[in-house]
């Protein structure tokens, strides 16, 4: 039990502070998309044009998987394509600058350019994917959720751009889906706490198989691109296939139990299986392709040793989960008391 509340605390420690720059992110995205009808068009509907567009913005962002829900949700409430939402949820977790750049430094150039590569073809691939496995006139009752925000709530004087922004990304918007995500954080901590520690390393059925492995430990479990860097420097010392430690790098922080959870409850089964299938499928033909390369060419992944000073942010990331659950708590309150109370009047 001790483990389970330890790595649920981890489990948020690691996200807080993506999770509000996401909402925050959310919330300029409502003002630039509200504000711009051009924007929003260049997204929305289906084809291959919004879905790369959508892989190029998420690439530089420095969000989690966690922390890109409230961007990726938002760009959906705007108007954006199913492949487009998916492809964004996809190209912004797995990579970012400081991840890139870290990658460089503890796996070598090779691994530097394989996996921003890799991240950019997975979330297109899988934009693809979605697209054609949910119709763009398929809705579901996640999707028709109302924000608890009527129809009118543009109305009256308007606000400027700042407060609006914060308004919908900390108020309409957390609101929305703060159940949810409080649900999925939970079951996220509680399986990886729970799923066993194997010797990847010493599997029998070699490279193929390690890549399964990694798919299947990846998919439920919460890492951020930039912490999962140095656990895969450990893993290649370790002795990992290359295209296994890739497919972590790439399946890890693209998916886990608090995103996929929420995803089920607003976009549907039609959008969550395609999309962690695909994921998963085009992930394991990356490593494959890297493995591949690395036999042809030469010169594979050279992983350094992470030091202890690279775990760094412990303080920032407890100052942010305290704001965290502040909010969490006061978008309880307004979700279920200040309407009760509002019922009994």
């Amino acid at each position: 039990m001790t483990a389970v509340l330890l790595e649920i605390l981890h489990v948020l420690n690691e996200s807080a502070l993506y999770l509000l720059i996401g909402f925050a992110l959310a919330g300029v995205m409502h003002v630039l998309f509200s504000r711009n009808q051009r924007l929003s068009g260049l997204l929305s509907g289906r084809g291959p044009k919004s879905i790369a567009l959508a892989s190029l913005i998420g690439v530089p962002l420095p969000l989690c998987s966690c922390g890109v829900l409230p961007a990726a949700l938002a760009l959906r409430k705007k108007g954006a394509g199913r492949g487009a939402t998916a492809s964004f949820l996809i190209s912004v977790p797995e990579t970012d600058v400081i991840s890139i750049l870290l990658t460089y430094g503890l796996l070598g150039p090779l691994m530097a350019v394989a996996r921003p590569v890799s991240a950019l073809i997975t979330a297109f691939s899988t934009g693809l994917v979605v697209d054609w496995a949910a119709p763009i006139a398929d809705t579901n009752a996640g999707e028709a959720e109302d924000s608890g925000c009527q129809s009118g709530c543009e109305a009256g004087e308007p606000r400027g751009a700042l407060r609006e922004a914060l308004h919908f990304g900390f108020v309409e918007f957390f609101d929305d889906i703060i159940v949810s995500l409080l649900i999925g954080i939970l079951l996220g901590g509680v399986i990886g706490a729970l799923l066993p520690s194997v010797d990847i390393a010493n599997l029998p059925g070699g490279a193929i198989l390690q890549m399964l492995v990694m798919a299947a430990l990846g998919i439920p479990i919460y890492v951020c691109a930039t912490s999962s860097t140095p656990m895969v420097a450990g893993l290649l010392l370790s002795g990992v296939d290359p295209g296994a430690a890739l497919v972590f790098l790439l399946v890890g922080p693209a998916t886990n139990m608090a995103s996929l959870f929420v995803l089920a409850r607003r976009m549907g089964r039609r959008f969550v299986i395609p999309y962690v299938a695909t994921i998963a499928v085009v992930s394991l033909l990356m490593g494959i392709a890297l493995d591949a390369i690395i036999e042809i060419w030469g010169g594979g992944p050279a992983p350094v040793a992470a030091s202890a000073s690279q775990e760094h942010g412990g303080p920032w990331k407890i100052a942010a989960s305290i704001v965290f659950l502040a909010l969490a708590a006061a978008g309880l309150y307004r979700r279920w008391f200040s309407k009760r109370s509002m019922t009994e009047k």
